[in-house]
């Protein structure tokens, strides 16, 4: 930044970037032309044509180099901004940009210092109305559920009975809209801390642990989870324990809609660079229309019988995809058909 700190200094350049750009792009131009001109009126007698050639050659190479660097430290100011955004994209961290330039590149640094700051405010927001609904909406959806259900054991009314367990299984519904709130709320605000930064990870693990974690669900549906693995240790943008997390969902997700005595299999595969992991099951699938519809969030947050109702499970699975830039696409043949999760995620040889 010292450079461009400086030519701001300069009047007629202070506030135009651009001109900063041309500034320098004219004095490049005529270093060759001046050097030139130097050694024709004070070593003419000594020059020859070829001289004369390679001269300028020379000195054309060096103002090109010389340009060519000095234009690059002016792409500073951009760069900055660019590293600020990424920075605090992946890892949340507040920039400190200077503020004092007016030019174009000036401007650029200032709305992005206080883009993110507004971004900052909202989200502290964000949190102070996640504690609210955590201590208050909660506990007031429960008293007035306890108060509903006390008027359905103090009356003998068949009519007022009725209405009273509507309303108790009303509320039970609501409360179930507050407690996946609440579950989102808290896995988004881990997930935004979580650094975005390549690790190793052991996938053949990361697997047998979720196997190990679901084993008595599994057991109780009599449920055979298979693997089929062809690469274990990979490195990936995403920590074990976040990947973890989201074949956690992905496995209660195919338990919860399978039926005894099934099989969910999990295939791990290396193509083109990208890891793939396929999570297949025999339960009640779904239709082809809402293979987008169900990893949105609040689909349901009820239980059915009747439909594919996963709830906010694959939402969240979605959203730890893709904050480690991989994707999760669903497939179903139909109702009754089954259902296939499709994981890519990028390979890294190294860290960035």
């Amino acid at each position: 930044m010292k450079l461009y700190s400086q030519l701001s200094k300069v009047i007629f350049l202070k506030n135009r970037y651009v001109a900063k750009f041309l500034f320098v792009a004219f004095l490049g131009i005529h270093i060759p032309l001046l050097g030139l001109v130097y050694f024709v009126v004070y070593h003419e007698q000594r020059l020859s044509p070829l001289n004369v050639f390679l001269i300028a050659l020379l000195l054309t190479i060096v103002a090109s180099a010389v340009t060519l660097l000095v234009l690059k430290k002016l792409m500073e100011p951009v760069l900055r901004g660019s590293k600020a955004l990424r920075d605090y994209r992946l890892n949340r961290t507040v920039p400190r940009l200077p503020l004092v330039y007016n030019d174009e590149a000036g401007v650029m640094l200032q709305n992005i210092q206080s883009t993110i700051q507004l971004n900052q405010k909202l989200l502290t927001e964000k949190k102070e109305l996640f504690q609210m609904l955590t201590n208050d909406l909660r506990s007031q959806t429960q008293q007035t559920s306890e108060i509903i259900k006390n008027i359905f054991n103090g009356t003998d009314k068949e009519d007022i009975k009725e209405m009273a367990t509507s309303a108790v299984k009303s509320m039970d519904q609501q409360l179930n809209y507050v407690e996946a709130f609440i579950e989102i709320q808290r896995e988004e605000t881990l997930l935004n801390a979580e650094k975005v930064v390549v690790r190793k990870v052991n996938v053949e693990n990361v697997l047998n642990e979720v196997k190990r974690n679901f084993k008595s669900k599994l057991e109780a549906k009599n449920i055979n989870l298979t693997f089929d693995i062809h690469v274990q240790e990979v490195r990936l943008k995403v920590s074990s324990k976040s990947l973890q997390k989201a074949l956690s969902y992905l496995l209660a997700n195919a338990i919860k809609f399978s039926s005894d005595s099934s099989e969910v299999n999990v295939k791990v595969e290396r193509s083109q660079g990208r890891l793939m992991i396929y999570f297949k099951d025999d339960g009640m699938g779904f239709e082809s229309d809402q293979a987008d519809h169900i990893f949105k969030k609040f689909n349901t947050v009820t239980e059915s019988s009747e439909e594919y109702a996963p709830g906010i499970g694959l939402y969240i699975t979605r959203q730890i995809l893709e904050r480690f830039g991989g994707t999760i696409i669903a497939e179903s043949a139909g109702k009754n058909q089954g259902a296939t999760f499709s994981i890519e995620m990028k390979l890294y040889r190294s860290s960035l």
